[in-house]
């Protein structure tokens, strides 16, 4: 779901048009807010890998079985790295519009 819901999110404002057209400033602007992004979404799948056996003890103590606890971290990892990569494109992309934009090819 967040998966989901970052790649609309990142669909939305690389489609997001300027009234006055883009300016270099503006898309070194959305250069670093992605590269923020992907940061921070690193963190947290580091975070999720990191606390992978803590979290399925956690589940295993609220009665979910082994095999169920470690399929649910398991699937939030997977769900983070895919978001990692969904940030990774973005960054790329956002970074590409902004090359083309200094040499002043649209």
């Amino acid at each position: 779901m967040k998966a989901i819901v970052l790649t609309v999110f990142i669909l939305l404002t690389a489609c997001a048009k300027e009234p006055s057209g883009p300016s270099v400033t503006a898309q070194e602007a959305r250069v670093e807010r992605a590269t923020a992004d992907l940061n921070r979404e690193k963190q947290r799948l580091q975070t999720l890998r990191d606390s992978l056996v803590i979290k399925i003890g956690q589940n295993e103590q609220l009665g979910m079985t082994r095999k169920q606890a470690e399929a649910v971290e398991k699937s939030l990892i997977e769900v983070q790295a895919t978001v990692v990569r969904a940030a990774e494109t973005n960054l790329k992309h956002q970074q590409e519009l902004l090359a083309l934009m200094k040499t002043g090819h649209r």
